[in-house]
Parts: structure tokens; C-alpha cells; sequence
């Protein structure tokens, strides 16, 4: 399979070097490494096979297209507790097939009115690219 990619290399401020991979289509940056500034130098610098640390994620989205829809929905709770939102966003919203976004730390993300409390949010699904 060839994918596209982003490579993000950054040097933050722990003194090392930061090297991020992320696949273009799914948005999932799935490989998340760290190498001293001392070894990147020799990697660069003609000296091969280079020690480092990374984290890899979310492998099984990889090559896959991200789909992802607004919500909106009556939370039956009168409160602005983002940890109490999210919990009764997990027990009350969640569908078949797809992955809740929980951030509701937006502006938008909680309104009350005096028609109760409700909660913006989105969900999310990857899906197989059909060539």
C-alpha cells in the first residue's frame, strides 16, 4: 500500500528532537518519536541507524478516509461540568459505528436556554477509500 505523509520534524524545548508522521488522508499522526539533538546530528550527518523512542498509534486507521459529522443533542442534565457532559455523552450518544469527539470546551459547546441544556459536539468514523 503507499499513503501520503507529513513529516514534521521540531526541536521543543527539552533540548531534543522531536520527528512526527502523520498519514495525509486520516489525519492520524500515528508515529510520534524523540532523538537527542547529539544523535539526529550524526543521523544527518552521514552516521545511519541512529537510537531513538517513539510512540506509535492508531495503525489500523492508517490509509483510511476520516468522516466526520456535527451533532447536536438535549442533555437532560442542567449543569456546564465538562467531565459530567462527556460521562452522559458516552452513556446517552454514542452510535454504532462511530467515534465520539469529546472536547465541549468551545463557546458553543454547551448552551442553556429555557429549553434545557444542550451539547454541540461531533463524531467521527474511518472509512475504506473505494479506487
Amino acid at each position: 500500500m503507499k499513503i501520503e505523509l507529513k513529516l514534521s520534524i521540531s526541536r521543543p524545548s527539552n533540548g531534543g528532537i522531536s520527528i512526527r508522521i502523520e498519514d495525509k488522508l486520516s489525519g492520524i499522526e500515528f508515529l510520534d518519536a524523540s532523538i537527542s539533538l547529539e544523535e539526529f546530528s550524526e543521523a544527518i550527518t552521514g552516521l545511519a541507524s541512529r537510537p531513538m523512542q517513539a510512540e506509535i498509534r492508531g495503525l489500523q486507521y492508517i490509509g483510511k478516509k476520516r468522516i466526520r459529522e456535527d451533532r447536536k443533542i438535549k442533555s437532560g442534565i442542567d449543569t456546564y461540568d465538562t467531565k459530567i457532559l462527556k460521562k452522559w455523552l458516552i452513556d446517552n450518544a454514542q452510535e454504532e459505528g462511530w467515534i465520539l469527539d469529546l472536547y465541549l470546551n468551545s463557546q458553543s459547546s454547551v448552551n442553556r436556554n429555557d429549553n434545557g441544556t444542550f451539547l454541540n459536539y461531533s463524531v467521527y468514523k474511518y472509512v475504506d477509500v473505494v479506487k
